[in-house]
């Protein structure tokens, strides 16, 4: 962003001065000359006219080269805060997922392995059961294990 405002202050620069082009440059001399048996003296004043070259094309070359950078510079703030609203979601995305896998999904599956096991030690249930509920479990955990990394990942991109 720094940089893309110094590209526009260099741009407003280089438009003054394709302006002032334009503006006569007045000179003002003198002279003194020794001929013979005198001494000559004189003053003037000069100015060059711009009457074939009104430096048109300078100008609008430093104009466009100006709206140029305006735009390049409000694209990048608008990349910016795009890149910005994108990290907020996912974070809060990810806090919401984290929450619910810790909150309820993980715990149940927990909670359900060791209702298995209960019941298997019971007699209720065989252990292919119980080894649906671990298998069960290590998905589930795979799984919050992933939601963290993600959660990681939006912090990262947060900062």
């Amino acid at each position: 962003m720094k940089a893309a405002a110094a590209r526009i202050a260099a741009n407003e620069s280089g438009l003054e001065l394709a302006k002032s082009l334009s503006i006569p440059n007045l000179k003002v001399f003198g002279f003194y000359e020794r001929e013979e048996r005198s001494n000559l003296f004189g003053a003037g004043v000069s100015m060059p006219l711009t009457v074939f070259h009104d430096y048109s094309g300078e100008k609008r070359k430093a104009s466009a080269q100006l709206k140029m950078s305006e735009l390049e510079a409000e694209a990048l703030r608008l990349a910016t805060e795009r890149q910005v609203v994108s990290a907020v979601a996912q974070y809060e995305s990810a806090v919401r997922r984290l929450r619910q896998m810790n909150e309820s999904i993980l715990e149940r599956s927990e909670e359900t392995l060791q209702l298995m096991q209960k019941a298997l030690q019971a007699g209720k249930v065989d252990a292919s059961d119980v080894l649906s509920a671990q298998d069960n479990l290590l998905s589930v955990r795979k799984e919050y294990v992933q939601v963290q990394h993600d959660y990681i990942d939006a912090v990262r991109a947060w900062k």
